[in-house]
């Protein structure tokens, strides 16, 4: 049911008809080498807020679909609830775009993120776990330490992205978007937010 109005919005769209790729000479390539803003990581003992940078590529494959691919780095927090998170999400998106010269475009989509997330125990609302300090270990093994209420987690994690992007010109843009993370850890949901304005150059 929850897809139900997407279906009606992309089923009432008019045809693309002669509109074409975005960008000055209409190829529909674009850049954006950097997008920022803030994040803020949700899980089941708390929040804790950072900062999310990205760097994306996107690539049109029609008037209105295409191929984006954003790499990202992200982080922050304060006392024990703190994350971090570093990931290449590969994916699609539709914007609603019926002119070439069009200021104002809507775009929804979404993909995979390929890549690592950490976060505190305290923030995934888990008891920490208490570590014995061994002096003489410290000293001789102190460059392989690691802090055992981090609890990390390589994989791919489902994102979707929902924005607008503001044309003054078909060779640049700014790029004003969200995007949801979902993410396993140690058992435990953790729901990423981020929010970013990036510079867009097209071609």
């Amino acid at each position: 049911m929850t897809l139900l109005p997407l279906l009606v919005i992309l089923a009432s769209t008019p045809p693309a008809g002669d509109v074409p790729r975005a960008g000055y000479f209409g190829a529909g390539i674009n850049l954006e080498p950097l997008s920022l803003g803030p994040a803020q990581a949700f899980g089941g003992g708390g929040a804790a807020i950072g900062v999310s940078f990205q760097t994306a590529l996107q690539v049109d494959v029609g008037p209105r679909w295409a191929f984006r691919l954003p790499l990202e780095l992200g982080g922050g927090g304060s006392g024990n609830n703190t994350f971090a998170e570093l990931g290449l999400t590969p994916g699609v998106l539709h914007r609603w775009r019926d002119d070439a010269d069009q200021e104002w475009v809507p775009y929804l989509g979404g993909g995979f993120k390929l890549g690592v997330a950490v976060a505190n125990r305290e923030l995934l609302g888990l008891p920490l776990i208490t570590q014995a300090l061994d002096i003489h270990l410290h000293h001789h093994h102190s460059g392989s330490s690691s802090d055992p209420n981090n609890e990390g987690r390589l994989g791919a994690f489902p994102e979707v992205w929902g924005g607008v992007e503001w044309h003054p010109s078909r060779w640049f843009a700014l790029n004003l978007g969200g995007a949801y993370t979902y993410v396993r850890l140690a058992g435990t949901s953790v729901h990423l937010l981020h929010e970013r304005v990036g510079l867009r150059f097209s071609l």
